[in-house]
């Protein structure tokens, strides 16, 4: 009987990524409109250097490094809806250029507020960092995910002797959601059948049974008494065996029907008879008008 060896399968887990969509309008501050700039003393504005990338990008704070100070905000913000189908994730991503005098109440800062009351819901980031270059920051959302919020960028300067400024660009919000990958199509693996011994089929064949034999007929043999007077002697009955009576009957061979082409040759062959003699009586009478055509012209 067949052996069947059973097949581990080991489940592989799908691999899978982030799809992603970018929910700001007029991120990389290229074209005017999406963000409101805050109406104070220190208005935001855009600028052409520094930038990160493109044309343009946002200066926020006191840039002056002569002249009186100010107390002031400077910021610009955008209101989002942190909804897409399937998001699980939210993240807030930017570049900024910091430059401060690093004085006490200075800050460089991102919040969420709340679209209706302008009151702050989490203040995501803030510093007061003199850099001079450009740097990277990631925010993480995901807690905010299904909300109405206002993104808000701000520089603050208490009016003291101390300035303090940032330029911001290529601003990025992207709500992302997790996709499994289709796994490649793979062959299906079947079980491998191993036999356990190789079948061998061994044909006995009998010799056919002979036919009945005539059997000799017992015959009587009378006992004779080798003296003159001899005594009849009574023959003693023996039973009388009677054999089958086995008699050959003559059998005609058997014929085979005879095939389409058995029968078109031996017609063929008929044929063949057939033209040859009219052959030869054409040759004859050929040769005889050849004959009568000498004899009369001599």
């Amino acid at each position: 009987m067949a052996s069947v060896t059973p097949i581990v399968i080991t489940a592989t887990p799908v691999p899978a990524h982030l799809k992603c969509l970018q929910i700001l309008r007029n991120a990389d501050f290229e074209q005017n409109g999406s963000w409101v700039f805050g109406d104070t003393p220190l208005r935001g504005r855009y600028v052409n250097a520094p930038i990160h990338h493109g044309q343009r990008a946002v200066l926020l704070g006191n840039p002056n490094t002569s002249g009186p100070n100010k107390y002031s905000y400077s910021s610009i913000k955008q209101r989002v809806q942190l909804v897409a189908a399937g998001a699980t994730h939210a993240t807030l991503s930017f570049w900024y250029y910091p430059v401060s005098s690093l004085e006490s109440g200075d800050k460089q800062e991102v919040l969420l507020l709340n679209p209706r009351t302008g009151k702050t819901i989490k203040i995501l980031w803030r510093i007061n960092v003199n850099a001079n270059r450009w740097l990277y920051q990631s925010l993480d959302l995901t807690p905010w995910l299904g909300r109405d919020v206002l993104v808000y960028f701000n520089v603050f300067n208490n009016g003291g002797s101390g300035r303090a400024k940032m330029i911001v660009d290529d601003v990025s919000l992207q709500l992302c959601s997790v996709v499994a990958e289709a796994p490649a199509p793979t062959a299906t693996p079947r079980p491998q059948i191993a036999p356990s011994a190789t079948p061998h089929i061994i044909l006995v064949t009998r010799p056919p049974a002979p036919p009945p034999t005539a059997q000799p007929v017992p015959t009587l043999t009378p006992a004779i008494s080798p003296t003159a007077t001899a005594t009849q002697v009574k023959a003693t009955p023996v039973n009388q065996i009677t054999l089958p009576l086995i008699t050959e009957t003559s059998q005609k061979p058997e014929t085979k029907p005879r095939t389409f082409w058995q029968i078109a040759l031996k017609a063929l062959s008929y044929a063949l008879i057939i033209f040859i003699v009219l052959l030869i009586i054409i040759i004859a009478l050929v040769m005889i008008r050849q004959a009568n055509n000498r004899s009369n012209k001599t």
